[in-house]
């Protein structure tokens, strides 16, 4: 019996990992014909609204009212920090160097958040976070450096200087995101995920409104073609709505190291996909770089 739930548990991380591999793909279709802030916005409403029916159906609304000030106020900051800016960094760098790049770079997120922890939160930083952390280093090395000699004519290679800003902007996202999970960690201490989540996602969409105003007419105006928009929402409900729900039915059937370390081959995942259906092309140098990163991420979690 044990051994059943721990397997549905698996399946469920490894579910996860598609949903959030195929959420980028989805994204990174649309990068040019959709700007990076509402993208984040479109993503978030679909997200948003995939949860709050799930919320309303789970019969927990009653658990909103008992919600202190200072949990709701992490998870603003968290939201501007996090889904705000990190999210539309990472959209611009995607539609700079691809997904097949710029997801496996992200774990660096994972050495980012233990670095944050260990200084704020005074958990422990084995060696075994040290050695995730090296080998995540060089799997963003070798996806990042410049090609050289015949790679440099080879297809499918941005310009060096674009590679160089797509490679600092996804840096940038997975500190905002370190930063966001840690301060999140500390909310979900008196709060559940879902409830969270449901709280998270409305603000993030409110706040982007407040500082684009410009975007609140995109629906109306019918600037983005009704297809991309359709793409996107999905997009975000496949990522953030199913994807979340999945890794946290994972964590809570197979617990949180193994459903970690599971879903850590999501960029693996996003490659192959990026490669079969956005036709991006990628070298053995960086796919050596995705798959130390993710070696790095097992080591660390």
């Amino acid at each position: 019996m044990l051994r059943e739930k721990t397997l549905v548990g698996e399946i469920s991380a490894l579910a996860s990992a598609l949903c959030w591999a195929l959420s980028n793909v989805l994204i990174k279709s649309q990068t040019d014909r959709i700007d990076a802030v509402a993208l984040n916005i479109l993503r978030s409403i679909g997200a948003a609204v995939f949860l709050v029916l799930i919320f309303i159906f789970s019969g927990k609304i009653g658990d909103l009212s008992r919600i202190s000030l200072y949990p709701v106020m992490l998870l603003v900051g968290s939201s501007v920090v996090g889904l705000g800016l990190g999210d539309t960094l990472y959209f611009r760098s995607m539609g700079l160097i691809g997904v097949a790049r710029s997801f496996p770079i992200t774990n660096v997120s994972v050495l980012f958040t233990a670095v944050i922890a260990y200084v704020f939160l005074k958990e422990n930083l084995s060696w075994l976070i040290i050695l995730g952390g090296v080998l995540i280093i060089a799997g963003v090395y070798l996806i990042a450096a410049p090609p050289r000699g015949k790679e440099e004519k080879g297809p499918g290679n941005p310009d060096p200087k674009v590679m160089a800003k797509g490679t600092g902007l996804v840096l940038g996202a997975s500190a905002c995101w370190a930063v966001s999970i840690t301060t999140v960690k500390v909310a979900l201490e008196s709060l559940s995920p879902l409830v969270a989540n449901v709280i998270r996602l409305p603000v993030i969409i409110l706040l982007l409104f407040m500082f684009y105003p410009s975007r609140i007419g995109m629906f109306k105006s019918r600037k983005y073609p009704l297809r991309s928009l359709a793409i996107v929402l999905g997009a975000g409900i496949v990522g953030i709505g199913l994807g979340g729900l999945l890794f946290l039915f994972s964590i809570q059937q197979a617990g949180a190291a193994k459903a970690s370390i599971l879903t850590s081959i999501s960029p693996l995942f996003a490659t192959a996909i990026s490669i079969a259906f956005l036709k991006e092309r990628i070298n053995l140098r960086i796919g050596i770089g995705a798959l130390l990163s993710v070696v790095g991420v097992w080591f660390v979690v």
